[in-house]
């Protein structure tokens, strides 16, 4: 199979205008991309707020309804929703509804949060995240999956509802996001999840955590199989990187054979998929390097 090249759009950088965003996605679809994905933070907290002050970080999935509406192919991926800043009912319906009028192209990539000065300013257990993300994923599905769905748990419980409509996709596609090989990202994903994304691993460190997960998975009576691989990987523009986890994972778009390679260890260590961070508020850096990438390495790979 083809590894799938997907590209983080700056959402988190405080860019002045979401439709240039948006006109991103377009010309990712019209280069070759696979899948566009966007990340969530609700308050500019902790080392948002050290990153962005009072500039814009803008919501996911109303820019993936618009993103939808303009293209045709690529997916909409979410990286990551933090999944207790939400209902998962209301999650749900959200998810679905994009899935519907998307014709079956999302992404829910999901996570329990890391940034705790956001969930104190929001009234959130900061302790129970872990916790409140398994239930919300196991709510999820019941209500994606049960004609008349049922859940009784710590924080939520109902009988016999009927959460119409159900997404295009079965399974709807639900990929588990943590730093590095965390043990309870990687048991999420084996319970709960088709895929999983890392951040912060090294091709061989990738391969020997997925072997866990479907080790575990199979344990738990499940097709390891379903479970999809994806590397986050930072595209290196020469600059200061922001976060240390990403330094394993640099990646330089500057020589195209030589990029083309590097990707190629990581679909041979078992990426699936790889998504491309693009972590520079430069518009028309942004523009130039999925050019290069898109017309340069793509082709090289398929």
């Amino acid at each position: 199979m083809t590894m799938q090249i997907g590209v983080a759009l700056p959402s988190h950088l405080g860019l002045p205008d979401p439709l240039e965003l948006v006109d991103m996605a377009v010309e990712a679809e019209e280069l070759g991309f696979d899948v566009v994905w966007l990340g969530e933070h609700v308050f500019n907290s902790g080392y948002i707020r050290d990153r962005l002050g009072d500039l814009p970080y803008y919501a996911p999935l109303p820019l993936l309804a618009f993103i939808a509406a303009r293209t045709s192919r690529i997916r909409l991926g979410t990286s990551v929703l933090v999944l207790p800043n939400h209902h998962p009912a209301t999650l749900a319906k959200f998810l679905v509804n994009l899935d519907q009028l998307s014709g079956g192209r999302v992404i829910a990539g999901v996570g329990c949060g890391g940034n705790k000065p956001e969930f104190e300013e929001m009234g959130l257990d900061f302790a129970a995240r872990g916790r409140i993300t398994n239930e919300m994923l196991e709510v999820m599905h019941a209500l994606f999956t049960q004609p008349r769905a049922s859940h009784h748990g710590e924080y939520w419980n109902f009988d016999d509802v009927i959460f119409s409509p159900k997404p295009v996709q079965d399974p709807f596609p639900i990929w588990v996001g943590g730093m590095f090989d965390s043990a309870p990202s990687l048991r999420r994903t084996a319970l709960y999840g088709t895929g999983w994304q890392p951040a912060g691993l090294s091709p061989s460190e990738l391969a020997e955590a997925a072997g866990r997960i479907r080790a575990m998975a199979a344990e738990a009576g499940r097709d390891p199989a379903l479970i999809q691989v994806s590397a986050c990987l930072a595209v290196d523009y020469g600059e200061p990187l922001s976060f240390e986890a990403e330094r394993k994972t640099l990646i330089s778009s500057k020589d195209p054979r030589g990029m083309a390679a590097e990707l190629r260890v990581w679909r041979d260590h078992g990426a699936d998929d790889v998504m491309l961070r693009l972590n520079t508020p430069d518009i028309a850096l942004v523009r130039s390097e999925l050019k290069r990438i898109g017309r340069d390495v793509l082709p090289l790979l398929r």
